[in-house]
Parts: C-alpha cells; structure tokens; sequence
C-alpha cells in the first residue's frame, strides 16, 4: 500500500504577504502541500471597493480550485473582511480567513492601548468593527488605516516600509501604548526589525492563531510531521498572474529569508 496523500491547501493573497503563511506551514507541518496564488496584477486589495475585491477573491479561489486543493486560507485580512463569508458559501470546500489578533494583545495588558495597523478597506468593513467591539468594551484599540504600506513590502522598499511605521509609532503617546498588532499579513515582513527598533513594544499578529486553526480542523499532528522521508522535502507551489518568472524569484528570496533568520512566530 502507498503513502497517505498530502493535504494539500490553497493559499492566496493580493501580493507576497501571505508568504508569512506558507512559511508558518513549512516551519511546523512540513508535509503539507502548498499552492500559493498572488494577485499580483490586481493589488494591492486594501484600497479597492468592496465589491471589486469579492470578485477578484472568487477568481483566486477558482484558480485554486483547478489545482485540487482541499482547502484555501485566504491569507489576507482585507480579504477576508469582505469576502470570507460569501466564498464559504460559493464554494463546497473549506474556506479559511485571517483576523487582527486583536485579542491576544488586549489580554497582554489590564489597561494599556494596542495599536492595531491595518488597509483602510480592513478597517471599515463590519467584521473588523464587530470584533474590536466584542473584545475591546474599554476602547483600548487605536486603529490606524496604513494605505500604501502593502504596495511598498510588495515592491520590496522595505526601509520606505519601515519608516511608514515608524512615523506612525513616533505620533503615538508610547507610555500609554503597549502592543502593536500588525493586521495585514504583507506587515508581517517587517515584524523582526519593528520588533529590533521599538523593543519597548509587542508586536503580534494573526498568523499562528490560523495555523493552529487549521491543524486542529484537519487533524495536522506536528507530532507525526517527520514520520517520512517525503515529509523532508517541503511542498509549494508559487503561482502569479503577471510576470511569473520574476515574482517567483521573489516569492523564493522572500522564502530564504524567513528560513533564515530565525523568522519570529507570531504571539
């Protein structure tokens, strides 16, 4: 008898940032197979209407669809803000989404603000708002819409990134403000060196919260993730639809250095 199949799950994301995610999977269960989908040619989503995003979600999804995924994780929180919902049931499979980790660094400190960075398209639609009004009756969240910053990570001007932040975070009253919660997965990038110049502050995102999410959905055993020779060889596949050869480059370099340094798991 042969080996179980891999599970194997579609990822998508308007640009690069959901890569975060494929390298959270790799990390910790390496025998799952991976088809990643960029939109490259239609992001960034955070500044789109509504309706636009949905559609483009839709076309994704169909993409991933083609490559017999068993799942997808929409690893994009404006994604997810507009479009979970109306995939899940689109589609007959299950369909995943990111959330500001928003809970978690409330529950970090009693009565200190979070900082929650997100797209402006995030921020506005009502699945934020209900989340920041179930778990911040304290209106302890300060929510600051980022427009821009997702381009910026996917053209690779990470200083001009950093510094976006950074302008930001010099506004705030920082004895008052003790975590910043990055909510888009393209902010993700930059958590290791924000983390580097503000260690005053907690940096936190949505990304193991989904994993775990996910494993426990499907049974995914950490415990039995080195049971084979196969298992060492991680699995993913980086699909675009502009200049594929290119952004693949990318894809991987962005890939390397997660691997390599020491790429911090979110809280």
């Amino acid at each position: 008898m042969g080996e179980n199949p891999r599970f194997k799950i579609g990822i998508t994301d308007s640009g690069f940032g959901g890569l975060s995610m494929v390298a959270e999977f790799q990390r910790f269960y390496p025998d799952v197979e991976i088809i990643y989908f960029a939109d490259l040619k239609n992001a960034p989503y955070g500044e789109k209407h509504k309706s636009q995003v949905q559609k483009l979600v839709q076309e994704c999804a169909d993409l991933l669809l083609i490559q017999g995924v068993a799942a997808i994780l929409l690893a994009c929180n404006t994604a997810t803000s507009v479009a979970v919902e109306s995939l899940r049931t689109y589609l007959s499979i299950p369909v995943f989404g990111m959330e500001p980790a928003i809970k978690p660094a409330l529950a970090s400190s009693e009565q200190e603000k979070v900082l929650v960075l997100a797209t402006p398209l995030t921020l506005k639609e009502d699945r934020f708002l209900s989340l920041k009004n179930k778990v911040d009756p304290m209106n302890r969240v300060i929510a600051v819409s980022c427009p821009g910053l997702s381009k910026l990570i996917d053209q690779q001007r990470i200083q001009e990134a950093i510094q976006y932040v950074q302008d930001i975070i010099s506004e705030q009253d920082l004895e008052n403000v003790h975590s910043v919660v990055l909510g888009c997965t393209h902010y993700i990038f930059l958590k290791n060196k924000l983390q580097e110049l503000n260690p005053q502050l907690h940096f936190y995102d949505g990304n193991s919260g989904t994993l775990n999410h996910i494993a426990k959905t499907f049974h995914l055993s950490q415990d039995n993730k080195v049971k084979s020779d196969l298992a060492q060889i991680p699995r993913w596949k980086f699909i675009t639809n502009i200049d594929q050869s290119k952004n693949e480059e990318i894809a991987v370099s962005w890939m390397n250095q997660f691997q390599n340094q020491n790429y911090t798991r979110a809280i």
